[in-house]
Formats: C-alpha cells, structure tokens, sequence
C-alpha cells in the first residue's frame, strides 16, 4: 500500500513518523508515508488524522486521490457530515457531494415539518428519503437527538452542566464504549455508544440517549454500516 499525504495548506506540515529528511510535508505539495507498512500503523497516527479533520491534509492511496471523507474512514476517524436542520423546502437531485452531502446526511424542511435522509450523495443526481408521516419522531425531536449522539465526538453543549466527563474504552485504536457522563463520578450517563468492529472498519453504531435521571434509555439509535473495499457506501439506521 502506497499512501500519500497531500497538504492543503500554504505552509509545511510537521508529522511525526514521516520517512523524509526534513519529516514535513511541505506547503501545498505532498509526501510518501513510507514508515507506515499497514492500514493497522495509519489508524494509531493521531496526528495525521487531526489534519485530515481540520481540512490540512487529505490522501492519496496507490494513487487514488480520497476526498476527506474518505480518508477519515481510511484513518479510522468519524466523517463530519453536512446538515440543513433549517431548510424550507425539501432537497433536490442538486444537494449532491458537490456542496458538502454525503450518505446519512439530514435535511429539515421547516415548512413542511419533513425529515429527509441524504441515501445517495451523487453530483447531480442525489436522493433523499423522507420520513414517513405518521411514524417516527418529529422533526424537533430529530434535532435533540442528533445533537445528542453528536455529543460523542464534540462533548454536552447548551442545556448540560460544565464538567462533563467522557469515557472511552478498551483504549486504542478500537474503541468499542463510548460513554458521555454528567461528571467523572459517573453517576449518570447522557450518551452511549456501542461499536462493532470487523477488522478495522467499524460495521455497527449503537447509541442510547439518557433521560435525566442518567439511567432510563429515552431512545435507540442503531446504525448497520456497509461497506466497499475501504469506504463507506452506506448505512441504514433505526430509531426505537
């Protein structure tokens, strides 16, 4: 496996186990990762991975050019995904890859109270699934929830107490509980995550969303995750 880091940016990037005499990427330009000789050695490279999120760096595998997205899920790092919670009208075949969609993405038609989900990101010709009426959650209570299972990577905002205490376990570059706590006493649970793991892609993502007692599951939000080679292609998710 041949990897390539590109740097985005207009100045030179430092990484700690790059294989160049200068150990930097340089402005603009691009570097061979040749200390790296596994996908396994790549996913324990915080550094590199904190690039990629931050839009400084993306990748190139034997000679393919990844979009971040892709190189996220090549570093074992959660995709951020583009959201519309303010939309007033539904989404079209233009609210493609080309503007920042992807698979799983969301989209809120406002004036119609109508939660649509982003099933196929293609320039041009992108698809949408709506809810269907009757059934589900209101599109006020889809807000609350995501912003909750967001609380996984970003941390409790608005609404919840300073202090908040985050626990992850086994450590390393596998991780199968996630679990935000209302303080390191860890006395209750906000949020929940549960990873499954097939060699080094993660295949399932549950989520439990705590009432305020910390202890009674409100909700349970279940991702299965397909994939092609590396990348994701798509997920299903249910909501009980």
């Amino acid at each position: 496996m041949i990897i390539v880091a590109q740097n985005q940016t207009a100045g030179d990037l430092s990484l700690k186990q790059l294989s160049a005499i200068d150990a930097k990427i340089p402005a603009s330009g691009e570097a061979t990762l040749t200390d790296y000789n596994s996908l396994f050695e790549i996913l324990e490279d915080s550094q590199l991975l904190g690039y990629v999120q931050a839009d400084s760096v993306l990748l190139e595998v034997d000679g393919t050019s990844l979009t971040k997205q892709q190189s996220l899920t090549v570093l074992g790092g959660e995709p951020t995904l583009k959201h519309n919670y303010s939309a007033s009208s539904s989404p079209t075949v233009n609210e493609d890859d080309s503007v920042g969609y992807s698979v799983g993405s969301l989209w809120i038609d406002t004036t119609a109270d109508t939660v649509f989900v982003c099933t196929d990101s293609s320039t041009g010709s992108a698809s949408w699934a709506a809810a269907a009426a009757g059934s589900g959650i209101t599109a006020a209570q889809h807000r609350v929830l995501r912003q909750l299972i967001h609380f996984i990577d970003d941390g409790p905002a608005e609404g919840f107490p300073s202090g908040c205490y985050k626990e992850t376990t086994p450590t390393g570059p596998f991780p199968t509980s996630e679990i935000w706590w209302e303080s390191s006493s860890k006395l209750k649970k906000i949020v929940e995550l549960t990873t499954t793991w097939t060699g080094a892609t993660i295949t399932q993502e549950v989520w439990e969303v705590y009432d305020t007692d910390g202890s009674s599951v409100l909700a349970t939000i279940t991702d299965t995750i397909n994939y092609t080679g590396l990348f994701e292609s798509d997920r299903t998710r249910v909501i009980a």
